[in-house]
């Protein structure tokens, strides 16, 4: 069995919602933890963990968990 590469993703889905409303579920913890991530951790670059729903910054660090089953 060959080992995926998990370095890149790509996944393709539709939204009927306004853009601002889409941009948040994908650029904050809380957005993420809402549809597609279990829990999702973003990190300042000086350490601090961001709210949830602050949204994420250029050089943040991340920790995300997924549970899906995509098999």
């Amino acid at each position: 069995m060959e080992t995926y590469d998990w370095s890149e993703f790509h996944v393709r889905m539709y939204y009927l919602a306004p853009l601002g409303d889409v941009f948040r579920r994908f650029a904050t913890a809380e957005g993420l933890e809402s549809f597609f991530i279990h829990k999702a951790t973003h990190t300042a670059a000086d350490g601090t963990v961001r709210a949830s729903n602050e949204l994420v910054q250029s050089g943040d660090r991340y920790d995300w968990t997924y549970v899906h089953d995509f098999g």
